[in-house]
């Protein structure tokens, strides 16, 4: 006589069998007809019918964290206004002289910050340069931001995933000012 022992558990049903191995398998097709059967994932072949173990995962450890609750998405983001504001302003062709058209990445960045008086985020600073014609990539505009985060208030901490925004300091946002009127 084939006697089996045999333990089930899926989500919040679990069954225990012990018996001849054909009522085992009558009790299994009544019971758990709607669950395919397959020998367990760990090797267990002496359970025959066992299901693969459940495959759900436990919840994310970040789950609640202040990274995710507190920025989460950002709304999606038109460059095209603030672009046409800089375009139509009067000191536009000065601006492409003497910023836009040069390799330092982190003017290019604080013109935008400077015009645009808001917190951007740098894809937002990397949309609005790209509208208005500037090869950047927006891990450089990171980094050149990084570089020069003293010249930047954030909202919140750089952390990878987070949607932080900046926003020119008092001082950088009048020394850049005074930089781009001296020698128009």
């Amino acid at each position: 006589m084939n006697v089996v022992k045999i333990k089930l558990r899926d989500g919040s049903r679990e069954i225990e069998l012990e018996g001849p191995r054909a009522d085992v398998d009558a009790l299994l097709k009544t019971w758990w007809q709607d669950e395919p059967f397959e020998h367990s994932a760990s090797g267990n072949s002496d359970k025959p019918g066992a299901p693969k173990p459940a495959s759900r995962r436990p919840p994310s450890s970040r789950a609640g964290s202040p990274r995710s609750t507190s920025h989460g998405k950002a709304p999606p983001f038109d460059p095209q206004p603030i672009v046409n504001r800089m375009r139509d302003h009067p000191d536009f062709q000065i601006w492409e002289e003497k910023v836009l058209h040069q390799r330092n990445a982190i003017k290019k960045i604080k013109l935008v910050a400077w015009f645009s008086k808001e917190p951007q985020t740098t894809g937002e600073f990397h949309a609005i340069l790209q509208g208005l014609g500037v090869k950047a990539n927006q891990g450089n505009v990171s980094n050149s931001v990084k570089a020069a985060i003293s010249d930047f208030l954030q909202d919140g901490t750089r952390t990878r995933g987070a949607v932080v925004r900046y926003k020119l300091t008092s001082n950088a946002e009048k020394e850049f000012g005074a930089w781009l009127k001296k020698n128009e």
